[in-house]
């Protein structure tokens, strides 16, 4: 059974959300980089999209050029990233 992009993304919101409440767990990625492997939709995207409002600057992957720019373009940078 195939899900959508949207389901997946509120699992990774909850993981990160469970990870969050453990008291030991250091989950600030302020000055980290991550790179994400087919980040144009699905997980990928929505792991991305999660990690850069985490703070990290992420380096998406993907084979086609014009959906990574337009991910790229939506990728949140509260810290002033640079994606």
């Amino acid at each position: 059974m195939r899900h959508s992009g949207r389901i997946r993304r509120i699992d990774f919101l909850f993981l990160t959300q469970y990870l969050a409440q453990r008291s030991d767990m250091e989950l600030n990625l302020n000055g980290k980089s991550a790179v994400v492997c087919g980040s144009t939709q699905g997980i990928g995207k929505a792991a991305a999209i999660e990690l850069a409002s985490m703070g990290a600057q992420v380096t998406l992957v993907a084979r086609n050029a014009e959906k990574l720019k337009a991910v790229a373009a939506e990728l949140p940078t509260p810290n002033g990233q640079h994606h």
